[in-house]
């Protein structure tokens, strides 16, 4: 049997330190993933430093994961062993098992899947969190709604605002909502502009523009506007966003990725659930993901930048991105 470790905290606040960890057999559908690269999410800082999504210590954070198949559960029938793969590692939802910063790491399997060779772990790793998070704000029919995303969508009337689209949940909900065939607005610096349309924004807007949310509004109005994707998810950024949508005649949501605040007709998406949503995690990981990374119609955004090797790198990726990072997500390469 391999020998595991981890990047263990064990007290709030403190540093992460390299120890052995069980090695962990997968259940009947799950797989368990030789680390290759994890991606650093704010999530993972914000736990260190207040104890959010986590009662007990030690602990293990991490996410995002790619590498390779080392065992499948029993009744797993999509991977076997020695494939490369991308996984959301539900550490959030399931605890340090499920963990992404360690050597071994178990993941469901519906929310795995298939990396191509032309795509790198260090580039992989980016999008599962995100992948998740997006597609329960846009897909969900309670939320935005939009239908499911394809390789070759069909244009709808459909319109989605992103603010955020240089993150990396705003860069992927650009791409889902496109491939779901809607029209996409989004924010970003304007050094970010033309990322963001070469992801498959319309129109983007410069939040820093005190006239940005009139802007907007107005190239959205009378378009049938389902709503909005908050990924900055600021009290600020909600109570603009939601005036956007207001002033533009849409009656839409907001979504974020923290509780919206009072006065914002909004909705907090939580990426974890998505595992247990089976419909949603099958036309996202089974159905569409694999495929659109192979044909390329999506790519791994933002750009990993590395900021070391090894397990006990990941303290320092943390750090780099609690400081702040744009339109790059942080990455450790583990094998």
């Amino acid at each position: 049997m391999p020998q595991n470790q981890a990047a263990w905290i064990k007290a709030q606040g403190t540093s992460l330190v390299v120890e052995d960890a069980p090695y962990n057999a997968p259940g009947p559908q799950e797989v368990l993933i030789k680390n290759h690269a994890v991606a650093i999410n704010p999530v993972d800082w914000k736990m260190q430093d207040h104890n959010i999504f986590n009662d007990k210590y030690p602990h293990i954070f991490g996410c995002d994961v790619a590498g390779v198949v080392e065992e499948v559960g029993s009744e797993v029938k999509a991977f076997t062993r020695g494939d490369r793969v991308i996984g959301n590692a539900v550490c959030l939802s399931k605890g340090v098992k499920y963990a992404a910063f360690q050597l071994y790491v178990l993941c469901p399997a519906n929310v795995t899947c298939k990396l191509p060779d032309h795509v790198s772990f260090e580039q992989g790793c980016v999008l599962p969190l995100a992948v998740n998070t997006s597609s329960l704000g846009l897909f969900v029919p309670d939320h935005l709604g939009l239908p499911m995303p394809s390789v070759s969508p069909s244009t709808s009337d459909q319109a989605v605002l992103v603010y955020g689209g240089s993150t990396s949940v705003g860069a992927t909900c650009i791409q889902l909502a496109k491939a779901a065939g809607a029209r996409v607005y989004a924010t970003a610096s304007k050094s970010n502009h033309e990322y963001c349309r070469a992801l498959g924004a319309d129109e983007v807007f410069d939040y820093r523009d005190s006239d940005w949310v009139h802007k907007a509004a107005a190239a959205m109005k009378d378009k049938a506007v389902v709503g909005a994707y908050d990924s900055i998810s600021t009290d600020d950024t909600a109570k603009a966003t939601q005036k956007v949508l207001v002033s533009s005649g849409s009656k839409g949501l907001v979504l974020m990725v923290s509780p919206p605040p009072e006065g914002v007709q909004g909705r907090f998406v939580f990426g974890a659930n998505l595992t247990s949503n089976e419909d949603l995690a099958k036309a996202i990981w089974a159905d569409f993901l694999g495929q659109a990374l192979k044909k390329g119609s999506l790519v791994p955004k933002p750009d990993p930048v590395v900021a070391g090797h090894g397990l006990g790198e990941i303290q320092k990726g943390m750090d780099l991105q609690k400081n702040g990072v744009s339109a790059r997500k942080v990455v450790v390469t583990i094998a």
